[in-house]
């Protein structure tokens, strides 16, 4: 097939992605349920949540329209308290939203950051995270995957401390979504598959069942998208199960129901299509249509349908069925407009007048087909998310914020040098007026003249030593740039969403933040004088840590990095799953360093697997990549502090030289030891071990 389809939110096509936040007209009395499940069950809101349940059920017949106008006349002369308000805002977005009218549903998600944001986001910080995850799906809508994520990274960074399993299925939902617009369709499959696991813990009712039923329907979508059709049947398979299993549960819901299974046997019909299975394929090919060119049902997705089954009759050499299914794929077009279906429609009338030899009409159609697929991939070029260009403008400013700092600081330097030699010439003048104040004892003046020659002896001493610190601040600078990319980047990305924000009312949460980071960019700071040397040498805190949890949050923060090189992080976590005595963040900041260098030495398209490997009395953790190597010569200069031993990455990236020394002083502060086989042009692994299991 030439044209493309996108993953349902809900259903696929006809209603375009509808997240969570957004559903309220179509299946929820309690206006966009969060990923949090916010449920609101006061007293004083049961009104409001009995209007937008009768709303839910007058928009469930398929009129939407009804619902909206119900809900508008109930509350006319009503004063609604900040949730209320919250609520009726959302069900309006998830209106628009269902309309595909961006810019309407994009006014509701506006003004449902602004009630929060003037009415305490602390207060109504679950709203709060809540409004964002609907801007960012709005945005995704508009094909604003950059925007969109950086909302859906602000509503999990408002939310975190009460982040949830079901909030986790709705994040990996999302970064789902935008691998599959990126095209990267096995690694979208595995966070369908992932947002369906957390997905589960979820309350039982109607939305988070067709949520989940959603899940397993993309999961089978993304497996087809990448060529594996043998397991996006069985997902196809698993969603028409689990929908079948609760038919009778959601008796009021039989709409939706019906619905999903058309688009279902979508999927199951394009991918036994793919196989070769015709009969198979014509047969769900037809259910599928039966169902949802139904009025009021998924009329978008049974055209496309329509063209998946004249499609397989103009592979089988029935021209007559070709025929006819293009007239019905016709007459609902002219009806209800569909880019995609338009395109693929022109591209099988190419095919038809070209088998039945009609060349000119056959030109008309190909020429119609070409020019609408350029229209769609120029859009497509132009719509598409840049992630890996805002990143390095925000690395870029962070560089440059880093350069100013160093600045400063040497500054310092100089100020310090100037007032030590001050000191120093003070006192020699002062010994010189001694001098000619004691000529008349001479025993006096050879004591003093010892004393000013110790005074000497120590002062050189002491400039000899502040001329050697001096040299060494800049390698120090290096380490204190090397360790604050990570706060300070937050600090830069807070502080576009503050110049972004349309609300006065959330800067002093975004402010807030901003203290939060800078406050861990000066322990940041302690920390890595402590490990040059700069500080007292006290030990560090432990505490008992789960290696597993600790190998996945690094594998997690890292492989969005991974991805701009398009490479695969793979985590082998350990077997027994055993607690270890270490300190979390520093050994932490060992994976991270061993990972980025993994990511930076590899090429493109490779792999770097992750793995822990229970010892009988320790734990041994390995990062393998399969990069370019470490050359012989370098090989005893690596772990050095200050090492010549620097390469730049396999893509340009900029080398310091300082990420294993510092690793290097870690694992042997906790008595551990860090070692590395390596072969040029075949890669590397790093093994730390550790004791204390």
């Amino acid at each position: 097939m030439i044209f493309h389809k996108k993953p349902s939110f809900l259903i696929r096509k006809r209603w375009p992605p509808i997240s969570i936040n957004c559903i309220a007209v179509i299946l929820l009395f309690a206006a966009c349920s969060n990923v949090q499940s916010i449920r609101f069950d006061n007293e004083d809101e049961k009104y409001i949540n009995q209007l937008l349940e009768k709303a839910s059920q007058k928009s469930d017949t398929g009129k939407i329209d009804a619902g909206l106008h119900y809900l508008d006349s109930a509350i006319a002369e009503r004063k609604l308290n900040v949730r209320e308000k919250f609520k009726v805002l959302s069900f309006k977005c998830g209106y628009y939203y269902r309309l595909k009218d961006s810019e309407n549903a994009m006014l509701y998600a506006d003004s449902m950051m602004c009630l929060v944001a003037k009415n305490d986001p602390e207060k109504f910080q679950k709203e709060y995270s809540l409004a964002n995850y609907s801007k960012g799906d709005i945005l995704l809508l508009m094909n604003k995957s950059t925007e969109a994520y950086t909302h859906y990274y602000k509503a999990r960074f408002i939310g975190r401390n009460s982040l949830d399993s079901c909030t986790l299925g709705e994040y990996s939902y999302r970064i789902a979504m935008l691998l599959f617009q990126q095209k990267r369709f096995t690694e979208a499959a595995e966070n369908f598959k992932q947002a369906y696991i957390e997905t589960n813990k979820c309350d039982d009712d109607f939305v988070n069942y067709f949520r989940r039923q959603e899940l397993l329907n993309n999961t089978g979508l993304s497996f087809q998208k990448a060529g594996m059709d043998d397991s996006a049947l069985v997902y196809f398979n698993k969603a028409l199960t689990y929908i079948t299993k609760h038919d009778g549960k959601f008796v009021n819901k039989l709409f939706f129901n019906d619905i999903a299974k058309g688009v279902v046997y979508h999927g199951q019909g394009e991918t036994f299509v793919h196989k070769g299975y015709y009969k198979q394929a014509e047969n769900v090919l037809k259910k599928s249509i039966e169902i949802n060119s139904k009025k009021g049902y998924d009329d978008g997705d049974a055209q496309l349908t329509m063209l998946v089954l004249a499609n397989l009759y103009y592979k089988t050499n029935n021209i007559d069925g070709l025929n006819f299914w293009l007239k019905q794929a016709r007459q609902s077009m002219d009806s209800i407009k569909n880019v995609a279906a338009e395109m693929e429609w022109n591209r099988l009338m190419w095919k038809y007048y070209e088998t039945t030899s009609f060349v000119n009409k056959s030109y008309q159609y190909l020429k119609a087909f070409t020019q609408l697929q350029d229209s769609v991939q120029k859009s497509g070029s132009l719509n598409s998310s840049n992630v890996s260009e805002q990143i390095k403008i925000i690395d870029s400013e962070n560089e440059i914020k880093n350069l100013q700092n160093e600045n400063q600081v040497k500054n310092l330097y100089i100020l310090l040098f100037i007032v030590v030699t001050t000191l120093a010439a003070v006192i020699i003048l002062f010994s010189l007026f001694i001098l000619r104040n004691t000529r008349k004892n001479i025993k006096q003046l050879e004591g003093l003249n010892k004393q000013i020659e110790q005074q000497k002896s120590t002062l050189e001493k002491t400039l000899s030593q502040l001329e050697e610190k001096n040299k060494e601040k800049d390698k120090i600078l290096k380490v204190v740039a090397h360790d604050l990319r990570s706060p300070l980047a937050s600090v830069s990305m807070v502080t576009e969403m503050i110049l972004d924000e349309k609300c006065e009312g959330s800067r002093e949460e975004m402010i807030k933040l901003i203290k939060v980071s800078a406050d861990n960019s000066l322990n940041l700071i302690n920390e890595i004088l402590e490990a040059a040397g700069m500080e007292n040498n006290t030990k560090s805190s432990k505490g008992k840590t789960n290696v597993n949890n600790l190998l996945k949050n690094s594998v997690e923060l890292l492989r969005f990095k991974a991805a701009e090189k398009q490479q695969k992080l793979i985590l082998f976590p350990s077997e027994t799953n055993k607690d270890i005595l270490i300190n979390k963040e520093k050994i932490a900041r060992v994976l991270n360093n061993l990972i980025t260098n993994a990511i930076k030495f590899s090429g493109i398209g490779s792999s770097i697997e992750v793995k822990a490997i229970q010892k009988d009395t320790s734990l041994q953790i390995v990062v393998q990549d399969y990069g370019i190597g470490i050359p012989e010569n370098l090989k005893n200069k690596v772990f050095n502090m200050f090492t010549e031993a620097k390469r730049m990455g396999t893509s340009g990236e900029r080398p310091f030289g300082l990420g294993l020394s510092i690793c290097k002083q870690i694992v042997e502060a906790h008595e551990g030891s860090i070692w590395f086989e390596s072969e040029p042009g075949k890669g590397t692994a790093f093994f730390v071990e550790l004791k204390g299991v």
